[in-house]
């Protein structure tokens, strides 16, 4: 599970987190040691709390990239607003590397003549 991470980017301890589920310290770090699985009610929570699917908190993984799946988890934290300038700028990033594209093969078409 991914949740002592979350847990760890968001700052909080493990007894606020225990906390905000209305379940003691020791389980909830049972949780992140796997030697327990949280229930259905506290994945939906923690869920909302670090602002994550379910998916990404039992590590379900939407790409075999694991550049792609992080920068994915970052994207479901955003709010609509933030995830349109990152658009235009993966849009900008994407037109700079196709500029680039071309102009290297101008250069190699230049050399060949």
């Amino acid at each position: 599970m991914e949740i002592e991470r979350l847990r760890k980017a968001t700052k909080l301890t493990q007894q606020e987190v225990a906390d905000m589920l209305k379940i003691a310290r020791t389980t909830y770090q049972s949780y992140e040691k796997g030697r327990n699985e949280p229930s259905i009610e506290h994945l939906i929570n923690l869920s909302k709390l670090f602002n994550v699917s379910v998916d990404t908190l039992i590590g379900n993984k939407r790409s075999s990239s694991p550049q792609k799946n992080e920068l994915l988890e970052i994207i479901d934290r955003l709010t609509d607003t933030e995830c349109k300038k990152l658009v235009n700028y993966a849009e900008g990033i994407i037109i700079n590397r196709n500029a680039e594209q071309r102009e290297k093969q101008k250069k190699i078409l230049s050399e060949e003549e």
